[in-house]
């Protein structure tokens, strides 16, 4: 059901139905944004649910149609009246319009029957907040936009969806949980002391507890916050190649199969 969080597994499923080569014709974008990298974003700013931003409604949406436009210099320079961001990955209402306006095909077919120079803006929050397929599609439009729009570096790119200067430490942690989900797929072979799949949530917990450190960590992953942070923290380590930055180590999927095997007590 559209606005209830989801688990990880199916916010997994719901991104893999609507990020692919079917829906993206663009598969050098697709090489920079991962599903993976979405995953990560959608944590971070909704825990895995297709929502409005706190306190704002559907008359709030329409304040850029309704209300009076700002008057002075220093009105133009504040949010418009009533700018709120929604879906999974808070994509603004100004945004969607910056998009319809420069670079309408980017929002092609994600109105069924409409093409982006035709989506009603005044009702385009609804369709989306009701459907939480068009909430995942919303995010990879518009960082597929902005690659169009010239910003092809990957840390840039998300640092510009991010948008928010006074937390510009957020978007590369959306790099570090991407490289470790990507790193757990390339570990190969592991034999599990114990077979539970609690093991494999601790590890999934852990990299996401790096792009988002608070959360309701049980509903998602089934294990709570402390033992995702005791899992994140060395993962964002080896991330980070003890913070030196997203992308910074060489041999991350040799260090993260380390870590794996000494943390589930694992036999090679």
């Amino acid at each position: 059901m559209a606005g209830q969080p989801l688990h990880y597994f199916q916010m997994w499923s719901l991104v893999q139905q609507n990020y692919n080569g079917n829906l993206c014709n663009d598969a050098t974008f697709m090489s920079v944004v991962s599903q993976e990298l979405l995953m990560a974003i959608f944590w971070e700013e909704t825990q895995f649910a297709n929502i409005r931003q706190r306190q704002f409604d559907h008359q709030d949406w329409l304040k850029r149609w309704n209300a009076p436009p700002p008057q002075t210099e220093e009105e133009k320079k504040k949010m418009l009246p009533g700018n709120h961001a929604i879906a999974f990955g808070q994509v603004e209402r100004e945004t969607l319009g910056r998009i319809k306006a420069l670079g309408p095909d980017k929002l092609d077919g994600l109105i069924a029957g409409k093409s982006g120079k035709d989506v009603d803006l005044k009702t385009i929050d609804l369709a989306i907040l009701d459907d939480d397929g068009k909430g995942v599609q919303l995010s990879w439009r518009y960082l597929q936009y902005l690659y169009g729009s010239g910003i092809k570096n990957k840390l840039s790119l998300v640092k510009a969806y991010g948008g928010n200067p006074n937390l510009a430490q957020i978007p590369p942690e959306w790099l570090n949980c991407e490289a470790i989900q990507k790193g757990y797929q390339q570990l190969g072979p592991i034999n599990y002391v114990d077979k539970d799949m609690r093991q494999n949530m601790r590890l999934l917990a852990g990299a996401f507890w790096i792009a988002r450190h608070n959360g309701e960590f049980m509903r998602a992953f089934g294990v709570n916050q402390e033992e995702a942070a005791k899992i994140g923290a060395p993962l964002r380590a080896i991330a980070t190649n003890g913070n030196k930055g997203p992308n910074a180590n060489p041999n991350l999927v040799a260090d993260l199969r380390k870590f794996v095997m000494e943390t589930v007590g694992a036999r090679a």
